[in-house]
């Protein structure tokens, strides 16, 4: 594969390619930067990523609309996939723009939030594209792997501590897995409510 070709190849995934790298500049700034008033606007890093690769997809629909495949096939672009990554680039910054303050008020680490977000993002843009098996099967398993750390670190996080501390609980108090998983139950549940109720307190009265 020459130079040229290449660069044509990279050309049809550089809008995956573009919210890939928000990602990792996303990342590389909460490393290099300490401060709060940098990592409170990181969203911004994921609105321009997003923003770049909108403007890419439409750039190549208005210059270049018939289809075309890349690296031997695997890849290809047309109608459907410039529609599916318009649609994905939409879902995904109305989804950073809903969760900020929602993200901000719990505490979720921002800076890995928004990266998975992307990476997810980047995912199903892949996916749109893919045109085999082994590129369908990459583009899931990165979809999936960025759902499902996600999850754990937003939704289920307590609960997927409380299940490495079980059986701790289980040999220091005596009692049985049962009881011990119920009232870890309880306590995670506990948990979730009250991170809830205390972001609406938050929307409403931010200086406490």
């Amino acid at each position: 594969m020459d130079g040229s070709q290449l660069l044509k190849d990279l050309s049809l995934v550089l809008p995956a390619l573009c919210v890939t790298a928000g990602a990792v500049v996303i990342l590389a700034l909460e490393l290099i930067f300490r401060r709060e008033s940098v990592r409170s606007r990181l969203d911004w890093v994921a609105y321009v990523a997003i923003g770049g690769a909108f403007a890419i997809v439409l750039r190549e629909l208005r210059l270049n609309p018939s289809s075309a495949t890349g690296f031997n096939h695997a890849i290809v672009t047309d109608y459907l996939a410039r529609f599916v990554s318009i649609a994905v680039l939409s879902a995904a910054g109305l989804a950073i723009l809903q969760s900020a303050g929602y993200v901000a008020a719990r505490g979720v680490y921002r800076a890995e939030y928004y990266a998975l977000v992307l990476l997810a993002t980047a995912g199903m843009i892949f996916l749109a594209q893919s045109n085999d098996l082994i590129t369908t099967f990459l583009s899931i398993e990165l979809l999936s792997l960025a759902i499902y750390v996600l999850t754990a670190m937003v939704v289920t996080a307590q609960f997927t501590a409380y299940s490495y501390v079980e059986p701790f609980i289980k040999v220091a108090s005596g009692l049985s897995g049962e009881v011990v998983t119920l009232v870890l139950l309880v306590f995670g549940g506990s948990g979730i409510i009250g991170s809830l109720l205390f972001s609406r307190l938050h929307r409403h009265s931010p200086q406490g």
